[in-house]
């Protein structure tokens, strides 16, 4: 492998993340700081998984968002799905044809990637 290979040396990156189930909106802003921190402090664009649960205790919630999680295993593309797709055509759009999109998914958030790629075509998966 190229020692000096680096993933931010194209001439334009954009990195961007998706979350897990039990984040909500304000759980973000931590999680895109200490991603950022991880790539020398460059910004990080997030897709909110949003969560069902009301609050960290919330159990009806967290059932509701591991029952989301099992029709997303079974392959329905959901709304979460569609989001994370636009988002991630917009960040390939950023970039532009010599640029790279980097993408890091936390827990069900890869899930989520899982199904969000397949609406990508040959060329956006290059980047």
């Amino acid at each position: 492998k190229n020692q000096n290979w680096n993933p931010l040396s194209p001439p334009k990156t954009v990195l961007t993340w998706i979350n897990g189930i039990g984040h909500n909106i304000s759980h973000m802003s931590s999680g895109t700081t200490s991603l950022s921190a991880l790539f020398g402090n460059r910004p990080v664009e997030f897709c909110h998984n949003p969560t069902a649960m009301a609050s960290e205790d919330d159990t009806f919630g967290y059932i509701g968002d591991l029952t989301q999680c099992t029709t997303q295993k079974l392959g329905k593309i959901t709304a979460e799905v569609e989001t994370l797709a636009m988002h991630l055509k917009e960040a390939i759009r950023k970039v532009g044809k010599d640029g790279r999109v980097i993408h890091i998914a936390h827990s069900q958030g890869a899930l989520i990637t899982y199904l969000a790629i397949k609406k990508l075509d040959k060329d956006e998966m290059r980047q």
